[in-house]
């Protein structure tokens, strides 16, 4: 019962290959991810930035008319 190398190192060759191939799937989809929570953290910090600006000039604004 005795293997050929080359085809035990091919098939080994052939698993590594296949496992690399998995993982940078799962980099690219990785990577779409946090780029999609990036995008919508920028927003939220936009929105909470505008909604302090407002409360601001909103007191400015409430304190000069008294």
């Amino acid at each position: 019962m005795t293997t050929d190398p080359h085809k035990a190192l091919e098939g080994r060759v052939t698993v590594l290959e296949r496992h690399r191939a998995v993982e940078e799937v799962h980099r690219i989809h990785i990577l779409t991810q946090l780029s999609g929570i990036e995008g919508t953290l920028k927003w939220l910090s936009r929105l909470i930035f505008g909604a302090l600006i407002l409360a601001v000039i909103g007191s400015v604004i409430s304190t000069n008319m008294l």
